[in-house]
């Protein structure tokens, strides 16, 4: 099991409690379906027991979420006996977490109070409300809003571990129409789908094939097909495809190509798009037609509107600034070189309105909150349960047997002739599948789930390609199962330079073998694809709504058919043995109407309360603070900390409640790229 002082000493990924007192929105819920509603439903929550009691939860404060398993908060309450008056009172209350990423909600669990206080009711009647809170208080499960802890979380101070990552600047093709970038890692390598004629270039991430009898070329575009005698074009509408597309096997990952075979559409592109095809980190460029630049309000700048990349022109020193994978690089002008910027930016980057069509870069920008928002975010493991006799690993090498070379940096050997991550650490075997670690003394197996990593695992270098499996850890472990997480760097996203950025900069040209391994089973529904670690190419840039790097939708349309690697714990699919995080896989207490008891109802109120650790309750008044004590309430003026920290646990409520309306607005959306801009600059939806 990896211990405090391991995780300390290779991520010191606690953030102190001191830079985690911030207002926390709790959103009880019963299920998936419903988790949304009752998160808009509003606080204070009120929660009626069999006896007649009713029990009220305002929006708790956190202390502290230690290793981001266990989180402590401050709620203020109020308790109503039957027939009797109510009492206002505070509570302190400690609980684990597990993060689930993709819904964006944490569960908390097992609630273990450490005060319950009622200041101004007389013994026996504490007695009576502390009852009420024990019995009223969920205890099952309770949904946070990771969208709402981050967004409060953001404005405190946080020091994250920084990764080395290369800032190379990339190859640039810029094009006023409809173009396709298809990034070749080298040379392209060819593997023969069974028997149909036709081959798929496996060193790329594009729908590239090609017809083995003619030697011509064949890329994917929606429902069209374009077609070339070599790479480099020229790239033409195809009307009929080559008799071995329509006898592709039924492959799960195959899928989506199958389906633009049958769907083609019988009439050729109108407008065809050009087509590049590089070899080296290049970013492609589309502005459909001439660039128009828009100044942005409050700022010097100007951008261009009618692209989906992110450029810039700042006027007092006439430079252009462009985004790729959040990295920034300045130029004078087209054909002229990259210089790398992120730390030397102008300082009117962080005066664009969040609200504004260029808005999205202010999480690539140092200093802001977008850019500390994102940098707890990723902070935040995902985590998983791994079921001891069910998760399983099975090696294989090409050739049969395993070749080992060495990690320069560190005493890790790893498995050459393989695609899986396999390690040999002190003539014993690691493997790293998906986020889970297994062990074994022979590099044959048979292998167990692991659940104590050696420390030299961590000492892999980033300038390794291995260097993502330093970013998976083992939590804690029982006899049946073991609890495991990763961290973002898993999936290539990296804190540099002061912003969260995609991949290491570094450029993957993988031999033969490698491809080959990973492209051997087509017909037997196992076929995997393999996710090429790029930092370029692909229009990413971080959507910081979703928590995650995305593609521009102009790469996706062409780069999206195959089936890419999904998150590693949802990738386990059907296979029990890896059950990830998630709030609605635990079931709630029933009251006597049958409804979860933890879904709680909305009350209007007309302040808004605010515990504090001494077990005193406040609110915010119009003419300031108010402390509650006698029966009453009666103006007051908070020592200097509790009053900071109360004006903090007060901002944060306010910005989670817009943070969270931001994503609501988003999913309704569906995740819309560039909502605010005109969509007809960007060439409409082809």
């Amino acid at each position: 099991m990896l211990d405090r002082e391991v995780f300390l000493r290779f991520r010191h990924r606690i953030i102190p409690a001191f830079a985690l007192l911030a207002a926390l929105i709790l959103v009880p819920v019963a299920s998936a379906q419903d988790a949304d509603s009752d998160d808009n439903a509003g606080w204070p929550r009120e929660f009626e027991l069999a006896d007649g009691s009713t029990l009220l939860v305002y929006q708790p404060q956190v202390e502290r979420w230690e290793d981001f398993r266990r989180l402590d908060a401050l709620a203020a309450v109020i308790v109503t006996l039957p027939r009797e008056a109510e009492m206002i009172g505070a509570l302190e209350v400690s609980m684990t977490t597990a993060t689930d990423h993709q819904r964006r909600l944490v569960t908390l669990r097992d609630p273990v109070f450490t005060r319950i206080s009622f200041p101004s009711a007389n013994a026996a009647d504490a007695q009576k409300a502390e009852d009420v809170v024990r019995r009223g208080f969920p205890s099952k499960s309770v949904a946070v809003s990771l969208d709402r802890i981050v967004a409060n979380l953001q404005r405190h101070e946080v020091q994250p571990t920084e990764v080395e990552v290369r800032n190379d600047p990339p190859k640039i093709i810029l094009s006023e129409k409809d173009a396709i970038l298809v990034r070749v890692h080298g040379e392209p390598l060819f593997e023969p789908i069974g028997k149909t004629g036709v081959s798929i270039v496996v060193n790329t991430i594009s729908d590239l094939f090609r017809d083995d009898a003619t030697g011509h070329f064949y890329l994917m575009r929606g429902k069209h097909w374009l077609e070339a005698p070599t790479l480099e074009g020229p790239w033409t509408p195809n009307r009929l495809l080559p008799k071995g597309f329509f006898g592709l096997p039924d492959d799960t990952r195959l899928r989506k190509v199958r389906a633009g075979v049958r769907g083609r559409s019988p009439d050729a592109m109108r407008h065809p798009p050009d087509v590049h095809v590089v070899s080296e980190p290049t970013e492609l460029i589309v502005m459909h037609g001439r660039p128009e630049f828009e100044k942005i309000p409050g700022t010097k700048l100007s951008y261009v509107a009618n692209s989906e990349s992110d450029i810039f022109r700042y006027e007092p020193d006439r430079l252009f600034y462009a985004l790729f994978s959040g990295r920034w690089f300045r130029t004078p002008g087209s054909g002229a070189p990259l210089e790398f910027c992120t730390n030397d930016l102008p300082e009117d980057f962080a005066q664009i309105a969040p609200d504004h069509a260029a808005g999205r870069v202010l999480v690539s920008i140092p200093g802001t909150d977008q850019a500390r928002e994102a940098m707890i975010a990723s902070q935040i493991p995902h985590t998983a349960k791994v079921d001891r006799l069910e998760a399983t690993f099975e090696a294989s090498y090409l050739g049969g047997e395993p070749e080992f070379a060495s990690i320069p940096g560190c005493v890790v050997e790893y498995v050459v002739n393989t695609s899986q991550e396999i390690f040999r650490v002190n003539d014993h075997y690691y493997a790293c599948q998906r986020a889970v670690w297994f062990e074994s003394d022979s590099p044959h197996g048979p292998w167990a789930v692991c659940d104590e990593v050696p420390d030299e695992l961590y000492e892999i270098p980033s300038s390794s390609p291995h260097y993502a499996v330093t970013n998976v850890f083992v939590y804690d472990s029982t006899a049946d199962d073991v609890t495991v997480g990763y961290l973002p760097g898993y999936e290539d996203l990296y804190i540099a330079d002061g912003v969260y950025v995609y991949g290491l900069g570094l450029d993957y040209n993988l031999p033969m073998a490698y491809y080959r391994h990973r492209h051997t089973a087509w017909t037997d529904g196992h076929y995997r694809y393999l996710r090429l670690r790029d930092t370029y190419g692909h229009g990413y840039y971080y959507d910081h709504l979703s928590g995650r790097y995305r593609r521009s939708r102009e790469a996706r349309e062409h780069q999206a058919a195959r089936e890419i690697f999904g998150g590693p714990y949802e990738s386990w699919g059907e296979t029990r043995g890896v059950q990830r995080s998630r709030f609605n896989a635990v079931g709630g207490e029933q009251h006597r109407t049958g409804r979860p008891m933890f879904a709680g109802s909305a009350r209007e109120a007309r302040h808004d309360l605010y515990a504090t650790r001494e077990g005193q309750v406040y609110r915010r008044a119009d003419t300031g603070w108010q402390q509650y004590g006698g029966g009453g309430w009666s103006r007051a003026a908070p020592a200097r900390a509790r009053h900071a920290s109360l004006v903090r646990a007060s901002r944060g409520r306010h910005w989670g409640v817009n943070r969270r309306s931001q994503y609501q607005k988003y999913r309704s959306t569906r995740g819309e790229l560039h909502p605010a801009r005109n969509r007809s600059r960007l060439g409409g939806r082809r």
